[in-house]
């Protein structure tokens, strides 16, 4: 339990409880019977306002992530085909991308998280944070781009965006270890050759490709909000993953490559221990309405005590009339 002190409640509270006390000591030897239970209650009620003033509430331990030394750039392929349903059966690739990404990022509590976006072009969506909220959030929104706005994707086309940001994490911060996730399915749709990822190797600690799709594929969707299946002459257009491109940006940069068709554990990219969580007490649930409540059965007693007195009086003064 915490206490949450209202302090002008708790100072009228306190005022109240010091009046109703010295009375009480002057009365209480002149009382018997119900007088004194009636005295004693008054005591309970101003005990009772203390304790609203001093307004106790429950306790909760919370876990908080402790900032590391760990930076981590997520790139993310949002391109048409990371929409197509063959995902743990016929779920869109991204929902597994978020699922893998936001437990990937909840692991690594405390480090500094950026991510890139690629379609038709690369940009910044998320500069470095360790709100872990954030980064979740967006992560679970990011979707991928309608049909009718992509121009043919280039696997490779974060690569120099993504050594920029890396670059400046290791300027800003020389002391930290920077890590890089890539998830996309590897399907190169523009003309030219894939851009490189060579150039990164150094400026990361480690690397984890995650490949999403099948080879079988899966049936592209115009876009999130409209389920229906891209078609050209009339035939539904899939999407198959390119599990040999994915294996090449995974040997640019040096890492590991993992096939994503459904949820499981996730390969270790960061060495264990650097991500570390504190504790602390929050509060929680609030307390004060249980002695509200005690004290109006407490106060409605007394008030029907009260009444009962002066209805008895009444009519020994009429009797006596």
């Amino acid at each position: 339990m915490m206490l949450q002190p209202l302090w002008p409640l708790l100072a009228a509270a306190l005022l109240l409880f010091a009046a109703t006390l010295v009375w009480a000591v002057r009365v209480w030897p002149h009382r018997a019977g119900r007088a004194r239970w009636e005295v004693a209650a008054r005591v309970v009620l101003a005990v009772a306002a203390v304790a609203i003033g001093v307004h106790p509430v429950g306790a909760v331990r919370v876990d908080l992530p402790v900032q590391t030394t760990t930076d981590l750039v997520l790139v993310v392929d949002r391109t048409t085909s990371m929409g197509a349903q063959d995902y743990a059966g016929h779920q869109p690739r991204m929902t597994g991308v978020a699922g893998d990404l936001t437990e990937l990022v909840d692991q690594l509590a405390g480090a500094q998280v950026a991510v890139v976006v690629f379609d038709n072009d690369a940009r910044l969506a998320v500069p470095f944070t360790t709100d872990v909220t954030t980064v979740s959030t967006f992560l679970s929104a990011v979707g991928w781009r309608p049909a009718l706005k992509a121009t043919g994707s280039d696997i490779g086309v974060a690569a120099d965006l993504t050594e920029q940001v890396l670059r400046k994490a290791a300027k800003d911060r020389p002391d930290h270890r920077r890590y890089l996730v890539y998830v996309g399915d590897g399907e190169q749709t523009a003309s030219s050759p894939p851009a490189s990822f060579m150039g990164l190797a150094d400026l990361v600690s480690g690397s984890l490709v995650l490949g999403y799709g099948t080879s079988k594929g899966g049936p592209m969707t115009q876009s999130e909000q409209e389920d229906e299946p891209i078609r050209i002459d009339d035939e539904v257009q899939l999407s198959r993953i390119d599990e040999g491109a994915l294996r090449s940006i995974a040997d640019q940069l040096g890492g590991e490559y993992q096939h994503r068709t459904k949820a499981g554990p996730l390969p270790e990219l960061v060495p264990p221990g650097a991500s570390t969580r504190a504790s602390e007490l929050r509060p929680g649930k609030e307390i004060y309405w249980m002695i509200a409540l005690a004290a109006g059965a407490v106060l409605f007693v007394l008030l029907w005590s009260s009444v009962m007195a002066l209805r008895a009086a009444r009519e020994e003064v009429s009797g006596v009339s």
